[in-house]
């Protein structure tokens, strides 16, 4: 049984207008909140044995406090820039390239996409994903190759501004 977890990058800071979209950095409540879920998915035994991230500055940022908080070594966190604006379809293929070997993937990445994605994947009508929010999908799969939009169970959806 093969498990995505999709996470939005943490809130980003609009503070310099000159910094290109790919360059923006995590603001003040994008470290925390990053950190947050990072602690929420320890609390929760939620282990992905990989996380691969869009390489914008900011998911990259969010990635790498979450791998922080889940004790990994630098070898589980994988940039990848097809995963900075990408489509839904891109992105499906990109799960279906998926190693076999490994069950359960954190995919880092960002809005329209990974609500978009998550809504066709799993059948929901999640309106939005709010930033640092956590979707964990199970399928009953074998194979990443095999997986396609409608066929997901939505088991888990968490976001830190639930708390605030």
């Amino acid at each position: 049984m093969k498990e995505l977890y999709l996470l939005r990058h943490g809130k980003s800071s609009w503070n310099d207008p000159t910094i290109s979209d790919v360059d923006r950095p995590l603001n003040k409540r994008g470290k925390k909140d990053a950190e947050f879920m990072g602690n929420v998915m320890r609390q929760l035994n939620l282990f992905p044995e990989i996380i691969i991230t869009s390489t914008a500055k900011r998911a990259y940022s969010t990635a790498k406090r979450i791998a922080g908080v889940l004790e990994y070594e630098k070898e589980k966190l994988i940039k990848d820039s097809e995963l900075y604006d990408c489509s839904t379809e891109h992105l499906l293929n990109f799960v279906k390239s998926l190693n076999d070997i490994y069950d359960k993937f954190l995919i880092v990445g960002h809005n329209p996409e990974i609500t978009l994605f998550t809504n066709r994947f799993c059948n929901e009508s999640i309106i939005n994903i709010p930033t640092c929010g956590l979707v964990v999908i199970k399928t009953d799969s074998k194979f990443w190759n095999e997986l396609n939009f409608g066929i997901g169970v939505l088991s888990f959806f968490e976001y830190p501004k639930k708390y605030y």
